[in-house]
């Protein structure tokens, strides 16, 4: 069978893990031909025996590529996207793994009937310490979205990188600002310059927090300055073009991280509700009792700006009616 699907497995000490997540991609049922690539960061636990064993265990399916020095996550990953000779391609990081058999099935027959899409994506679970969330990321109405459903809207529709399957040709690295590709939050706005998204509502994966990651090990502080940097300098790159659905992404993914650090677990999965119905989630995680002590003032008035504006809105039309 033809290759039309590439799978970028990223991974670096992920010993405990690595196994389940390139298992879960060797069972996928397709009608056409895979190839899984595999970019192992030099680890030091393991992980590389445990990757090249499967490479020699499966040598049509399986290519490995060990880094003989660590070169960190952005070099790693950039490489990762070179060289892909299938149609399609598909990111997942060495810790993370797919719950459904047919999620390769799906997504390809989905792009190949709409080549009007750059992505399709779809929900998935999050796992901490083997317990698993109801879906989470996003919470959509399964079908097509365009640039103009997302540009001028508050609509959620953020999804993990390993629920992706992405046609080739929408790669699009700037080498002068590379994260703004590698990065998922920014990635799912710069996939929507190149193309539709298409989304399924099946949870085909799961996004395991190890709290060592590079994403989970940082700080809540770490974390809002990541995103808050990302989110601003990628509106200035854009040219403002997704401002408001930027802005309301941003402020749900800071959200989201202080109700994974000071919420229980039954709160948190109830996100997807609140997501869904475009609520904030400092009231409905029961996060406002303490935000006004934990927040910094400028990350408090960005929060407020939906706020005032509604009030504004609200006097104004008590005016007219007046």
């Amino acid at each position: 069978m033809k290759n039309k699907l590439t799978i970028n497995v990223i991974t670096y000490n992920h010993k405990q893990y690595i196994a389940k997540c390139l298992d879960s991609l060797l069972c996928q049922k397709t009608d056409f031909g895979y190839i899984i690539r595999i970019f192992d960061d030099c680890s030091n636990d393991g992980t590389t025996e445990i990757c090249r064993e499967y490479a020699e265990k499966y040598p049509d399916l399986i290519q490995f590529f060990p880094n003989e020095i660590n070169k960190g996550s952005t070099l790693n990953s950039i490489r990762s996207y070179k060289n892909i000779e299938t149609p399609y391609y598909m990111f997942i990081e060495g810790d993370d793994y797919c719950c459904n058999d047919r999620k390769f099935q799906l997504q390809v027959d989905a792009l190949d009937k709409n080549p009007d899409c750059s992505y399709c994506c779809h929900n998935a679970r999050m796992q901490e310490e083997e317990e698993l969330s109801e879906g989470f990321f996003p919470n959509l109405k399964p079908g097509k979205y365009t640039i103009d459903d997302i540009s001028d809207s508050t609509l959620y529709f953020q999804s993990h990188l390993c629920s992706r399957v992405v046609r080739t040709d929408a790669i699009s690295i700037d080498p002068d600002n590379p994260d703004y590709y590698l990065f998922d939050f920014t990635q799912a706005y710069d996939l929507f310059r190149r193309g539709n998204m298409i989304f399924l509502d099946d949870i085909m994966t799961v996004y395991v927090v190890t709290n060592y990651g590079m994403w989970t090990s940082l700080s809540i502080w770490s974390k809002i300055k990541t995103l808050s940097e990302a989110a601003f300098a990628y509106n200035e790159y854009t040219k403002g073009i997704f401002e408001k659905n930027l802005l309301n992404n941003f402020l749900i993914q800071i959200n989201f991280a202080f109700a994974q650090k000071y919420c229980q677990k039954k709160e948190i999965s109830e996100t997807k509700t609140t997501i869904s119905e475009n609520r904030y989630l400092l009231w409905k995680l029961r996060i406002r009792k303490f935000k006004h002590y934990i927040l910094p003032p400028i990350i408090l008035d960005i929060g407020n700006i939906p706020r005032d504006l509604g009030r504004k809105l609200k006097k104004i039309k008590f005016k007219k009616k007046g």
